[in-house]
């Protein structure tokens, strides 16, 4: 890119601030090894002026003592400003030490003096003064050497030799002074320019990129609103006449060729391709030829269209296509941004050298900051009736670069609020390429004004020509007559759609419309607004948007819970996965890339609409299960008052029939109807702890799985026998296998399986071998206890809702619960169950493993285990 020239006022700011820091640092890193070595030199004036050893200290330590403080004080920011003065006399204060030691030790014979040469020399080489600075501080120390000296020990021939090296040692310091700051001025001035450099790469690239996404939404648009109409008409679903569809296809027809001509000239122009193709004519009548096609356009818009001096504009050489281009660039940029009831001035002029003419309009106006960036590749300005971003950004490069080629220019100046004017100016006289490649004949007579039996069909190309260069002026060929309405069948779903561009929401709705009910909004802010009003069933933004583009309207309706679940779908001409990554990430449930199909949008609605009701339908069974737990655990606490007193009143009838000598008859009923009371108490507990959220209080002790297996088949075997089911009971492998359980709650799940594989063999009428498997074995680091049964298997269609609450699977007495509860009970087990829907037994198969426990915890220990009735759970 081009390298903007560094100005005078930048520089100085640069170049003062970089000194400023520099000096500090070097002051800091100079003076901190210079003050030790100052107090260092002592250690000389011991071996060569003893008897002065004493005031010399004094000095040193008075010089680096004030240098010291100095240095402190110059790194507070107050200190800044007076950072040049402060380093003065710092530097002079230690000359100046040096000379008062001269002046004890003999004037100009001694030879101290090096020692200011010292001190020059770190001056020049070091510290980034300015020269009058460097120049000054040598004067003035050459000043305090020289001027006491004289005057305490006279001036004589020995005087030579020191003021001639202290002089040239000043010539030295100023000259390394002055090389190092034209360097320091150099570097600074290529490390600007390297930095705008980047800067205009950085924003070269920005503005690259926003003109492709541009380039992208202006071709894609129009090549939907052609493909869209064009597919509805060739599969005969347009409804009513079709003129509309057809004119809406044509004017979007010459939008898209429009941009399609724009980029091939911009393309051209970039190479170096751009040519003119010069004829000679009145410039003026080419104008007023291009003004006559413009006058329907102003008038739909009641906007006053003047013209001024166009007619006495002078013949000269020019290019006529190009001369219609910017003209066209600049009226149809002031009909964009003038206001309905406005005006746009048009007017021409000359003198003896270069003629002109300028569209002066009452719009919006370009703001102060951005009138040198309007002739800028890819450079936009805000504004417009619509408050949009008006097309691809090259439309004033390409006119000043054409109107650069006829060597005039283009300028422009404005008035922020009030309106703005553009003069192209362009030279009388022809240029010396003009009359060597003249065109002659048809070019240059249609400059002059055509006339003859040519003129028809020139009238058509130019009619043809400026149908394409206004195309983006054209209005809504499609009607919209229902933005912000809900049309469409009733009770169909209810869909927004928020589209800035009119056809492509006339079009879109229109579609949808046959199967949906649809309300549309003109931009983001008025989507927001109508989501709110309305609350629609699916959203469809477009993206690139007035006042609130698609990714705002999404952040902000996701930002409201109301709007959490709701899909919203984007569409978009962007291409790139930037893009789609950016809205997903805000919130977007789906793109559509213009240009599309209606039966591809169609499709995504659909998908997710019933992805929006199978969530809103799991959201209500979830809600309802919540409910339902609710009042299960309600009920289970319920049902304790009523069994702690059918408990209590066993013990009455106990202790009664024990004192009438009647105990031995009932004993066995009433320990019967103990151990089921016991029983339905454990089963509500266990619901109880269930609804709680699966909080379970285990009494868990070392167990020996094996024997405990045995003890629960012995308890449930008789009643399988008497329903005519076998259970056989299998041990795979030797030696102990103990686990950590709560052995009355782990029966629970033993009982639950084995009573539902009972039940499942029950429904079999049919079937003579009835048989249930309980096996266990050990795996690695775990126990494995398997339940399986010859029946008739579980449903495919219940096996993914198996351990879900309230699942029966088509069991007529079941709650629906067991399940869950031995699902919980497990897990509260640190163990894990799962289901083989497809066993080798041919039924069904549960496999619970658990953490296998310490051999020696269990090593030793009896199976206690309570022998209550097997029941049946659901």
């Amino acid at each position: 890119p081009e390298v903007l020239p560094i100005s005078e006022e930048e520089f100085a700011t640069a170049w003062r601030e970089e000194t400023e820091e520099l000096l500090l640092a070097r002051l800091r890193v100079g003076l901190g090894v210079g003050i030790p070595l100052y107090l260092a030199f002592s250690l000389l004036d011991w071996f060569t002026a003893r008897a002065h050893w004493l005031p010399f200290l004094l000095i040193r330590i008075v010089v680096t003592g004030t240098v010291g403080l100095l240095l402190w004080w110059q790194q507070r920011p107050a200190a800044r400003r007076h950072l040049l003065a402060t380093s003065f006399a710092q530097i002079l204060l230690g000359s100046a030490g040096i000379s008062a030691m001269t002046w004890m030790l003999g004037g100009f014979a001694s030879p101290y003096f090096y020692g200011n040469m010292l001190v020059l020399f770190l001056l020049g080489l070091f510290i980034p003064w300015p020269v009058r600075l460097t120049a000054g501080l040598g004067t003035a120390a050459m000043a305090v050497y020289v001027v006491p000296n004289a005057v305490l020990h006279g001036f004589d021939a020995q005087a030579l030799l020191p003021i001639f090296f202290l002089a040239g040692t000043i010539v030295l310091t100023c000259w390394a002074t002055s090389a190092a700051e034209q360097s320091r001025r150099r570097d600074l001035h290529q490390r600007l320019q390297l930095a705008k450099a980047n800067e205009a790469v950085i924003e070269a690239d920005k503005m690259k990129t926003k003109f492709f996404s541009n380039v992208s939404h202006e071709l894609r648009t129009p090549l939907m609103l052609i493909l869209g109409p064009l597919d509805s008409l060739l599969r005969g679903e347009a409804e009513g006449d079709p003129t509309m569809l057809l004119r809406a296809m044509n004017s979007n027809a010459h939008r898209l060729l429009r941009q399609v001509n724009q980029i091939l000239n911009f393309s051209r122009a970039i190479d170096g391709r751009l040519q003119v193709n010069w004829s000679h004519g009145n410039v003026g009548q080419v104008i007023r030829q291009y003004l006559e096609g413009t006058y329907p356009y102003a008038k739909q818009r009641n906007i006053e269209l003047v013209v001024e001096g166009i007619d006495d504009l002078p013949d000269n050489y020019f290019d006529v296509e190009h001369v219609e281009t910017a003209t066209a660039n600049l009226i149809s940029n002031a009909l964009k941004f003038t206001p309905d009831g406005g005006r746009i001035t048009v007017r021409g002029g000359h003198d003896e050298e270069n003629l002109w003419w300028e569209v002066e309009d009452t719009g919006c106006g370009i703001p102060e900051d951005q009138l040198d960036k309007v002739f800028e590749r890819f450079h936009q300005v805000d504004g417009g009736r619509s408050g949009k971003i008006q097309g691809t950004g090259l439309g004033l490069s390409l006119s000043k670069e054409m109107m650069r080629l006829h060597h005039g220019d283009i300028t422009v100046r404005s008035v922020y609020g009030e309106g703005t004017t553009f003069r192209i100016t362009l030279p009388i006289a022809p240029p010396p390429e003009a009359e060597a490649g003249v065109a002659e004949g048809p070019a240059s007579a249609e400059a002059g004004g055509a006339s003859g039996s040519n003129r028809p069909a020139k009238d058509v190309r130019r009619s043809s020509d400026l149908s394409t260069q206004l195309a983006d002026l054209n209005e809504a060929s499609l009607e919209d007559e229902g933005l912000g309405e809900i049309r469409g069948p009733e009770g169909a779903p209810l869909l927004l759609l928020v589209e800035d561009n009119p056809d492509v929401r006339s079009w879109v709705a229109s579609e949808l419309r046959q199967n949906y009910r649809v309300v549309t909004a003109e931009d983001g802010r008025a989507g927001v607004e109508a989501a709110r009003k309305h609350r629609p069933d699916l959203i469809i933004s477009d993206v690139m948007m007035p006042n609130l583009d698609g990714f705002g309207l999404v952040k902000e309706l996701r930002a409201d819970k109301t709007f959490a679940a709701t899909p919203i779908l984007l569409l978009t001409a962007r291409t790139g996965s930037d893009a789609v990554v950016e809205g997903l990430g805000l919130g977007a449930s789906d793109y559509v890339n213009k240009p599309f199909r209606k039966a591809e949008l169609e499709a995504r609605i659909q998908a997710h609409l019933r992805a929006a009701k199978a969530e809103h339908a799991l959201d209500e069974r979830e809600s309802r299960l919540l409910r339902i737990g609710q009042m299960t655990s309600t009920i289970a606490h319920d049902l304790r008052g009523p069994l702690t007193s059918i408990l209590g009143r066993i013990d009455l009838v106990r202790l009664f029939a024990e004192t009438r000598g009647e105990l031995a008859e009932i004993e066995d009923d009433l320990a019967s109807v103990e151990r089921v009371v016991f029983r339905v108490t454990a089963m509500a507990e266990e619901l109880m702890e269930y609804a709680r959220g699966g909080s379970v209080n285990l009494d868990r002790r070392p167990t020996e799985v094996r024997e405990f297996v045995d003890g629960v088949a012995a308890d449930l075997g008789g009643p399988l026998a008497d329903a005519g089911v076998d259970l056989v009971v299998e041990h795979e492998g030797d030696g102990p296998l103990p686990a950590s359980l709560d052995p009355m709650r782990m029966q629970r799940v033993l009982e639950n399986l084995i009573n539902n594989a009972r039940d499942a063999l029950n429904g079999q009428e049919e079937a003579e071998d009835k048989r249930i498997w309980l096996q266990t074995r050990r795996d690695q680091g775990a126990v494995l206890i398997r339940v399986a049964d010859n029946g008739p298997g579980i449903p495919e269609e219940l096996a993914e809702t198996l351990f879900q609450p309230f699942a029966t699977a088509g069991k007529a007495n079941g709650t629906g619960l067991g399940l869950a509860i031995v699902r919980n009970l497990v897990e509260a087990h640190d163990g894990t169950i799962e289901v083989d829907r497809r066993p080798p037994e041919g039924g069904a198969a549960f496999l619970l493993q658990l953490p296998l426990a310490a051999e020696q915890e269990s090593a030793g220990e009896g199976l206690e285990r309570p022998s209550p009735e097997p029941t049946t759970t659901g």
